[in-house]
This record gives C-alpha cells, structure tokens and sequence, in this order.
C-alpha cells in the first residue's frame, strides 16, 4: 500500500456499525502485510497524538476534531463515514447500554456533526446503515475499493464472513464467558484489540425509534441533525 495508506480514519456515527467498520479496515492493512497495524480511538488531535508512533493505523472517532480533519485532508488519508438514522442510532445506543434518552440522543447530534466536518476530507467514503451493506460483503468491498486495497476477492469474502454479525456476537459471547467482560455495565468496557463492547451488535432494525423514544427526543434529533442530513444529501425524513 503506498505510505498514505497506512493511516485510516473511521468517523462514525454512533450505532453505525463504526465498530465493524474499522474493524474491517483494520484487517484489510493486516492482510496488505501490515501485520502490525493497530487499532485506536482519538476523539481530538491530541487524543490522535498519543497514538502509538510509526505503526500503520486505524482511528476510529465519533466526535472528530477539526484539527484532525484538517490533518487528513492535508494527507491524503482516507476516511470511511458512516451514518444511521439518528432516531435509531439513538434507540440503538439506549437499547443496547442503557443509556439516558437524553444523554444518547446528545451524543447522536454530536457525532452528526462529526460526521460533516469528515466530509472536508478529499478521500471519503460515506456508507449509510440503511442500505444494508454494513455487517456484509459489499460493505467490506467498498471499503476495499476505498482504501486502494490489493486483497483478492476470495479474500474479501473470507473478511466479510470473519466480520459477520453472528460471529461477532459468539465472539462476546466468549469473551464474557471467560472473564473479559463483566458485569459492570456495557458502556465501560470493551476489548482493547478491537474496541468492541458487550452487547455491541444490535438487532439490526429500521425504525425501531418509536418504540423507544419521545416524541420530544424524537423532534430534538430531527431539528439538531436537519442541516447534516442537507449535507449529506439525505431526506430529512429517513435520516434527518
């Protein structure tokens, strides 16, 4: 891969299947002979800073700094975005880790906004939840395509299959079995080589949202991510 290509950004969503996302990315450098890639988490310029230095990586964000969306758009680094439904993405975060309506629904409006700074990037890809291609192999193909990927098509195909919902879910479900997680709550732990945390895969549904939350978190969302979706070329009905 040429040395731009070492670093990839992920700005996601939250709920988006971000995790899946730089997951796959992840083993994509692994399988180019980055064998040393490292996944990592920086929220601001100075979280991506404390990275591990002169190692490929993956950085996965919510909240993206524009500091560091200026330093990836200076590079040349590709960003792979990916969007839900806020409503859902919403109901999602309360469903699955017992999340405050208010407090989700805050976090939601804010990686919105992240996720339209990302779009200063030259070289983005933006994969939206709705279209089903996340958690599959025509996710893990357009992530290829994205980062220039040599990885041949059988390959792909095994990536997507290691990657599939099913078995990320039994791979929790070892993880709690032999003591990784815990019983404290979903939200604070995860693994550190792949960041993914209890009850991290949902069920997958659209439009779930009105059987979780307000009509007033519901309005909230809309408003607050309106001028994203206008962005991101959206229909404020699906994904305002």
């Amino acid at each position: 891969m040429p040395a731009a290509q070492r670093t990839v950004l992920g700005v996601g969503v939250f709920s988006s299947a971000s995790t899946w996302v730089v997951n796959v990315a992840l083993a994509l450098l692994r399988e180019a002979g980055q064998a040393d890639a490292t996944l990592h988490f920086a929220d601001s310029w100075a979280e991506w800073c404390a990275a591990p230095g002169d190692v490929p990586l993956v950085v996965k964000s919510h909240h993206a700094d524009a500091a560091m969306v200026a330093h990836v758009a200076a590079a040349g680094i590709p960003v792979i975005i990916s969007l839900r439904d806020p409503c859902d993405a919403t109901a999602s975060l309360i469903a699955r880790f017992g999340l405050a309506p208010d407090d989700a629904a805050n976090r939601v409006i804010g990686s919105y906004a992240a996720c339209a700074r990302a779009l200063a990037a030259p070289r983005h890809l933006v994969l939206r939840y709705e279209d089903g291609v996340l958690g599959a192999l025509p996710g893990v193909q357009r992530i290829a395509a994205q980062l220039r990927s040599p990885v041949a098509p059988a390959r792909l195909a095994e990536i997507a299959e290691a990657h599939a919902p099913a078995r990320i879910a039994a791979h929790l479900r070892a993880l709690r079995a032999s003591g990784v997680f815990d019983d404290r709550p979903a939200a604070v732990q995860w693994e550190a080589a792949t960041h993914w945390h209890p009850n991290h895969v949902g069920d997958g549904r659209v439009g779930k949202y009105a059987e979780i939350l307000s009509p007033e978190i519901i309005a909230t969302l809309r408003e607050k991510t309106r001028e994203v979706a206008a962005a991101f070329g959206l229909d404020p009905a699906l994904a305002a």
